[in-house]
């Protein structure tokens, strides 16, 4: 079961550095402990079709606190993002092995027009 499922696509602007603060407390509102826990969410096609975007904690795209999930992608890797749609989810490991799908949906890739250079 997921935790969260959004109403609305996730967009996300090609081209774009991608920067999203996720906040994640349980049912008591106290924000969830994920010490040693491990995170990963892919964009995708459609399920099980190749990744058109990996972000990870340990590829370095997921950073994770006391009850705060950070991601971070840069300008120049969202360039490379061309699936025009899709769907996504986001997991917790845990250091015992279990895992938890906290967020799922669709996302909505917006095409970049302008590209900032590095000539």
């Amino acid at each position: 079961m997921i935790e969260a499922t959004l109403d609305s696509p996730l967009e996300i602007k090609q081209g774009d550095t991608f920067h999203l603060e996720i906040l994640w407390n349980d049912s008591e509102g106290v924000p969830v402990d994920m010490t040693g826990c491990e995170a990963r969410m892919q964009l995708r096609r459609t399920p099980g079709a190749p990744i058109a975007l990996d972000m990870s904690t340990q590829n370095g795209r997921i950073t994770l606190g006391l009850g705060s999930i950070t991601l971070d992608v840069s300008a120049q890797d969202m360039q490379g993002v061309t699936a025009p749609s899709g769907v996504f989810d986001l997991q917790i490991e845990y250091p015992d092995d279990r895992v938890k799908t906290i967020l799922g949906g669709k996302f909505l890739l917006i095409p970049g027009v302008s590209y900032v250079s590095d000539n």
